[in-house]
Formats: C-alpha cells, sequence, structure tokens
C-alpha cells in the first residue's frame, strides 16, 4: 500500500470513529465497510479459523462502539487504535482457548531483510515453524508482512517502542529461517 492509499485509508476511519463519537448512526456501517475486509483478513491470519475471526471481528466492532469516545486523533491513528483493539481481542482469545500454537497457519510469503526476492515456502511447513515462535515475536511479524505497517505503526499497536519491534522482527525471521533451512534437508 502507497502513502497516498494509507493516508486515505487513514482519513476515511478516522471520519467514521468521528461520525460514531457525534452519534450518528451511520458512522458504525462507514467503518464496518472501511476497515472490516482488512480487520477480518488480519484476524483470520493471525488466529487461524474462520469462526474465531469472525467472533473476534464482531467483538470488536462491540467495543469501537462503546469505547468510541477514547479515540482521540491527537493519541494516535484510529487505524491503529482499531487494530490495537482487534489486537488485544485476538491475543485474549488465544490464551483463553491455549491455541497460540494455531497463529499465522496461512501466512505464505517470508522476506528477509538481506534476500532480494520473496521465497516461497509450503504453508505446512512455514505453520510448523511458527509454531516454535513466542507470540511476541509471531504478532509483529504479521503486521509487517500481512498489513504492511511500518515499524513505528506497529510499535504504536503493540506498545513498544520501535528498536523493540525491530529487534523482534529479525530475531522472528532470524528463527524462521534457521528451522526452515533445517527442514529442507
Amino acid at each position: 500500500m502507497d502513502e497516498r492509499s494509507k493516508s486515505n485509508f487513514e482519513a476515511d476511519v478516522q471520519t467514521a470513529v468521528d461520525s460514531i463519537q457525534k452519534g450518528d448512526p451511520s458512522g458504525m456501517r462507514k467503518l464496518v465497510t472501511c476497515v472490516g475486509p482488512r480487520l477480518f483478513g488480519f484476524l483470520l491470519r493471525l488466529l487461524g479459523n474462520q469462526a474465531d475471526a469472525e467472533d473476534v471481528l464482531q467483538e470488536t466492532f462491540s467495543i469501537l462502539s462503546k469505547k468510541s469516545s477514547q479515540q482521540n486523533p491527537v493519541r494516535g491513528s484510529a487505524v491503529g487504535w482499531v487494530f490495537s483493539i482487534a489486537k488485544h481481542e485476538a491475543c485474549h482469545l488465544i490464551r483463553k482457548r491455549g491455541r497460540e500454537s494455531d497463529l499465522m497457519e496461512n501466512l505464505i510469503i517470508l522476506k528477509g531483510p538481506s534476500e532480494n526476492a520473496e521465497r516461497q515456502i509450503s504453508s505446512g511447513n512455514l505453520h510448523n515453524a511458527l509454531n516454535t515462535l513466542p507470540l511476541d515475536f509471531k504478532i509483529p511479524l504479521l503486521m509487517k508482512e500481512f498489513l504492511d505497517l511500518s515499524y513505528s505503526e506497529i510499535a504504536q499497536l503493540t506498545d513498544k517502542n520501535v528498536n523493540q519491534v525491530a529487534q523482534e522482527i529479525y530475531r522472528a525471521r532470524s528463527q524462521l529461517r534457521v528451522i526452515l533451512k533445517e527442514e529442507s534437508k
């Protein structure tokens, strides 16, 4: 997603949240239309299960409607606020069900910082390798690879600093490379 598309997306989400805050009944429809598909895709890849993604998506929108007054564009982006709530609810579900190993089953492409080309990896091998990663590494990696978020955006969503995010993504990629290389032998 280019910078112009990102800024248009952010503006559309902020406008929808502003409408909800003003009590406009169409605000939630605007928010669902604008962010719903992307948020569902994120949750589906994070949770690896359509029913769970739908449940968390519904819970996220419920929370958003109740807490819309808490979003302040001066403190952070509306997109960041929405994805932060969704991430929190997904992590809560994962911990509740003890299904951390089901994360990111559908992430297919893994890019490395020193690689010029993308490597295609089978879903099964990647899923097995991802099962070995801690949740703190999986979430930033998914946000970077699937949502194409910058390190600063991921830092905001995960309540970490940019250096921590960069380090976690680097470690996740490094661990995955080692595991996948060993599996290919």
